[in-house]
């Protein structure tokens, strides 16, 4: 509390005093209420203005000033004028008076009377005076003072500093560093605080720079607030400023702006700063100097003399040294820096000097003995600089190994059919070659080293290639067996000797006839598989081209979405066209494989090379035709034309699907002839065992044929009966089960199931039990008897196998030559019916179109059966499909026509459709008659199975001779010994005498056999080793190139027989012919045709080949 308040007042102007007082405490808040409320808004509007202004010293200032001025001019009238005008102690009694509606001036006299009493001297008139002075005290002690000194409020004007202080905190909040500008832009007045706060940083800066370098001026602005853009002041020393734009780059920091500016060749010295708005960079000098520095090298490399290598210069930008231990290397360096020296300092400490060869070039040289590592240093003694290059490699090469590689063959192979493997060669080195060798052997042999090349050292080669043809028939490598090589090179190294340089190993396996038989069906059951899942994902393709041609239809335009889904669907059917030609090629190499392995028969290799032929139809130029044109419509985005070529590849699709379906049926037609052709042999291999069982059997009883066996003669011939047997029910398993599987081919099921149902197989395997069992017992006379009616059971089954295959083709041929006969028939009739509709010229347009749909239907159900046929034979290509196919299409059109009006129109398409139909009828007898001539040629055997029969007897013979002189340990031979070379001798000489009999056939026949004679020779010479009782492993070796040349025979049987092996042709106008009959008078070709095909219906075998068929099959049967 203040001393007023503390000390009761004394007299009455204390009391009023310390109540105007309070009115002036008052006073004082409303004026600065007031000066806060004018003030503040003010101030706020000022500060808007300083964050919408551009920074600059004359904003500030004005800013500065009007914020004073308006400071000032609110202080004085709010605060300053009422302070000035406030009133006297008289007045303030008098305002109270009039502020409390006190009628009788009771203040104002009190102060009058209390003016005046010091001048009274009545006692009375002093106590008048005391009592109004305390009448006075108390009505101002009842005034509610507070209220009325409040003349105004206190909150609008609070209210109006508030809403002016409002924009700055928000501005402050938003952006507090913009709002801190603002501030300072107002409270600098235009001083150098005024501008935002701005950090230029300039890069490189002073610096010393290459003449004629590039240079790259940087410059970084930060801050809050930067300006728009940056310029560049550059000027030569002491002249005139240049001024450029600086490059701003995207690519900078959000807290920065960055620019640059390439200054493409430094020649000279260069002053330059940077301005940024109100920043300005200092001034910065580059200069321009000649480098002291190797600007690169030239190497001279000079070889040793017996190297031969010529003297080498080269160019580099390194001093890296690689060359022949020995070599002189001559190194000169260029520079840019008059009076530089120089010296080669290597990492051993010693060092070699550089003579100036020219003002800007130094050069030395050294021999390069070891391996290290060395360095260039330039010195400029004026400038007291030293420049030291990075350290160089020197590399002291050795003569290299010489390097050889294996192009071909594979690493590991099988044994090629022809004995031979051509093997090509690559070898290199660094300075000649001088021998090239091959060394091979099996695994329990010695290697053997032979020497394919040399050369002299004085005219070695550095590199080769050859291509050596490896005659594998000398060598004495059995089924089953593997042979090792690798190939070796020499050089010509005359300091430390010829190094070798050699291949990996590499393998050759001879396989046996069962893995060749696995495999191939192996392949086989994966084309099956791989053309099924085509065939699956073709389909699929096609419904997606129809739903999307359909919807096509309904679209004004091609839209994005609509062209991925082309462009996905065309991308789809080219990967499907791919997997094709994949399969083609595994056809291609399946057969040139079944041709070197002679597995099957030519028959067998004929149906081979039909399914190649569909295989290569299906993807016909027809096809990439349509695929090429819905890629053209796709990038012209025409929808008519899309229309149209979508329309095409659905035709093109079906096309390929139905061929796709064709070759499936087909593979797997063929896959169960395969396997059928692989029984047979089986079945002509245990028959020829079995007879070779037989012939020891006579062979060791010639003397006496009631000599009991020996020990070691029933051990034997027991063993091998054993597995006959064994063997002959692993035979008639897998022909059950090759029956089971059959079930989508039921002529060939049916075949197979007649075929066990024969007792042939059974007797045989009973003959063969009664055979060992008499073996067992040692009765010879029993066993060879048993024996004798198990290989006629054998015999017979092989007949059986062999007659049944014969009767499966050519009643399937029968079958397809009758059903093409049939569909020919109906195809005529419905050409005749179109015949008799063009005659109709009383019938309306409306007649006309019902009578067409009728026979649309009836040739579409002929289309179905030709389809159905076609998946059967080749015989029925792409050509008859497509001719009947388009006779449907013009017998539409021109039902459409008729249903239109248009009679001409249906009339000439009703014509082309009925010589459609014509031109298809003869292509479909042809094929027929190539059917049927196909069956004639069924039934004529070839001498190929009787040669492969040889080929299986003469494997068996080299093994079993190979196990026997294996045997044989010592020169002196055991009496079962020599008996076991008697029975092999007399295998041999079976096998001579067969070779003959085909040799005397084929040459009845005008054919030859060329290497007969070779083979018959060589088998004449193992017969006399045999009979003269050595043990020589000559005669394995003779054996296996006797083996090897009745392949050879094979191949070359085989490849006559393809001269007349079955082709399937297009449909062509066969011109005239004499089967059918010639055309009758009086009668439409028509009808004719009709006629014809009624009579090769009966018989689909021509009448000059039913005498020699029938003779075949009553043959067959006899033999049984």
């Amino acid at each position: 509390m203040g001393a007023d308040e503390r000390t009761p007042p004394r007299s009455w102007a204390e009391r009023l005093g310390r109540a105007r007082r309070g009115r002036l405490a008052r006073a004082l808040g409303e004026a600065a209420a007031g000066w806060l409320g004018a003030c503040l808004p003010g101030l706020g509007g000022f500060f808007l203005a300083a964050l919408l202004l551009p920074p600059g010293r004359a904003v500030s200032g004005a800013l500065a000033a009007a914020a004073m001025a308006w400071i000032l001019a609110t202080f004085a009238w709010r605060i300053l004028r009422p302070l000035l005008e406030w009133p006297t102690l008289p007045r303030y009694a008098l305002w109270l008076e009039r502020r409390a509606a006190l009628g009788r001036n009771e203040f104002t006299n009190a102060l009058a009377l209390e003016r005046d009493a010091r001048w009274e001297t009545s006692p009375v008139s002093r106590d008048l005076v005391a009592l109004a002075l305390e009448r006075a005290a108390r009505t101002l002690e009842g005034l509610p003072l507070s209220r009325l000194h409040a003349e105004r409020r206190l909150l609008p004007p609070l209210r109006l500093a508030l809403l002016g202080l409002l924009p700055i905190a928000l501005a402050w909040g938003f952006s507090p560093s913009r709002s801190a500008e603002a501030a300072r832009l107002i409270l600098a007045a235009g001083g150098p605080g005024a501008l935002p706060a701005l950090e230029l940083s300039v890069e490189p800066g002073a610096a010393s720079v290459a003449r004629g370098q590039p240079v790259t001026i940087r410059a970084q602005v930060h801050g809050s607030r930067r300006p728009s853009g940056a310029w560049l002041e550059m000027r030569r020393p002491e002249g005139t400023w240049s001024r450029s734009p600086m490059d701003r780059q995207p690519e900078a920091p959000a807290a920065a702006d960055s620019y640059l500016f390439a200054v493409r060749s430094l020649e000279g010295d260069l002053e330059y700063r940077v301005r940024a708005g109100w920043a300005e960079s200092p001034v910065y000098r580059l200069r321009a100097l000649e480098p002291l520095q190797a600007l690169g090298y030239m190497l001279l490399y000079e070889s040793p003399a017996y190297t031969g290598i010529p003297p080498r210069r080269e160019a580099a930008a390194r001093g890296d040294v690689a060359a022949l231990e020995g070599t002189r290397v001559t190194i000169e360096v260029a520079h840019r820096r008059p009076g530089a020296r120089g010296s080669l300092r290597f990492d051993d400490g010693t060092g070699s000097e550089l003579l100036a060869e020219a003002a800007d070039r130094l050069a030395g040289a050294w021999t390069v003995e070891r391996a290290g590592r060395y360095c260039v240093e330039l010195r400029d003694d004026a400038a007291a600089q030293i420049w030291r290059s990075d350290s160089f490699r020197v590399t002291a090469a050795a003569d290299l190994r010489p390097a050889v590689r294996m192009l071909a063959p594979a690493p590991a192979i099988r044994m090629p059919p022809e004995m031979q493997v051509a093997l090509e060669i690559e070898g290199l080195d660094d300075f000649g070659l001088t021998e090239l060798a091959l060394v091979y052997g099996r695994s329990e042999d010695q290697p053997s080293r032979v020497t394919l090349e040399r050369w002299p050292a004085s005219s070695a080669p550095r590199d080769i290639r050859r291509r050596h043809l490896w005659n594998l028939a000398e060598l004495q490598v059995l089924p089953g067996q593997e042979l090792y090589y690798y190939l070796q090179v020499l050089d010509n190294d005359p300091l430390h000797g010829p190094k070798a340089g050699e291949t990996p190993l590499f393998t050759i396996r001879f396989p046996t006839l069962p893995e060749m038989y696995a495999h191939a069906e192996e392949e086989r059951r994966d084309e099956i598989r791989a053309l099924a899942e085509t065939l699956e994902r073709q389909t699929d393709l096609q419904e997606e081209l129809g739903q999307m041609a359909r919807e096509l239809r309904r679209d004004e335009r091609v839209s994005w979405e609509r062209q991925q889904q082309v462009e996905a669907l065309l991308e789809r059917q080219e990967s499907l066209a791919g997997k094709v030609e994949e399969i083609q090629q595994s056809l291609a190499a399946s057969q040139q494989r079944m041709e070197n392995q002679n597995l099957f028969s030519p028959e067998i290799l004929g149906k081979v090379r039909e399914v190649q032929e569909l295989v290569a139809e299906i993807q016909s130029g027809e096809f990439h035709q349509a695929l090429e044109r819905l890629r053209r419509a796709m990038e012209s985005l025409d929808p008519q034309e899309l229309q149209r070529a979508m329309e095409q590849l659905q035709a093109s699709q079906e096309d390929v699907a139905q061929a796709l379906d064709r070759t499936l049926q087909m593979l797997k037609r063929l896959l169960a002839d395969e396997q059928i052709d692989r029984l047979k042999e089986q079945a002509a291999a245990l028959e020829a065992r079995q007879a070779e069982v037989n012939r020891q059997l006579e062979q060791g009883g010639a003397a006496d044929s009631t000599r009991a066996l020996s020990p070691e003669e029933r051990a034997e011939l027991s063993a091998q009966q054993e597995a006959l047997e064994r063997q002959l029910e692993e035979l008639r398993s897998q022909l059950q089960e090759l029956a089971d599987k059959s079930g989508e081919m039921p002529d060939i099921k049916q075949a197979l199931e007649q075929l066990l149902a024969q007792p042939d197989s059974r007797e045989a395997a009973e003959q063969m039990r009664q055979a060992l069992q008499a073996m067992e017992q040692a009765d010879r006379s029993g066993a060879l008897k048993f024996g004798r009616k198990a290989r006629q059971g054998l015999q017979q089954m092989q007949q059986a196998m062999q007659q049944m295959t014969m009767q499966i083709d050519m009643e399937q041929l029968e079958a397809i030559a009758r059903s093409l006969y049939a569909i020919a028939n109906r195809l005529v009739g419905a050409s005749q019916r179109e015949e008799e509709l063009l005659s109709q010229s009383g019938l309306g347009p409306r007649d006309l179109a019902r009578r067409q749909q009728e026979l649309y239907e009836e040739a579409r159900e002929i289309g179905d059966s030709l389809v159905a046929v076609s998946r059967l034979t080749p015989y029925v290509g792409r050509a008859q499909l497509r001719a009947l196919g388009e006779a449907l299409e013009r017998i539409q059109r021109s039902r459409d026509a008729f249903g239109q009006g248009q009679r001409r129109l249906g009339e000439a398409m009703a014509g082309e459709a009925m010589r459609g139909l014509n031109s298809t009828t003869i292509a479909l007898l042809e094929a027929a008659s190539q059917c049927s001539q196909s069956a004639c040629n069924a039934s004529v055997p070839s001498p190929f199975h009787r040669l492969q029969t040889l080929s299986g007897q003469q494997q068996c013979l080299n093994q079993d001779t190979q196990q026997m002189i294996g045997a044989c340990q010592t020169p002196r031979l055991a009496p079962g010994q020599q008996e076991s070379l008697a029975r092999l001798a007399a295998r041999q000489e079976m096998i001579r005498q067969g070779l003959e009999e085909i040799r005397g056939d084929l040459q009845e026949s005008g054919r030859m056999m060329g290497d007969a004679g070779r083979m018959i020779e060589e088998m004449e010479e193992v017969v006399r080793q045999l009979k003269a009782q050595r043990a020589d492993p000559q005669i394995v070796q003779r054996q296996e190139r006797i083996l090897s040349r009745l392949l050879n025979a094979q191949r070359s049987l085989r490849r006559q027989d393809e001269t007349e092996e079955r082709r399937s042709r297009t449909g062509e106008d066969p011109g005239p012919r004499t089967s059918p009959l010639p055309v009758e008078a009086g009668r439409s070709p028509a009808e004719v045709l009709q006629r014809a095909m009624l009579r090769g219906s009966q018989d689909p075998v021509p009448g000059e080949y039913r005498r020699l068929v029938d003779a075949y099959l009553r043959a067959l049967l006899r033999a049984r």
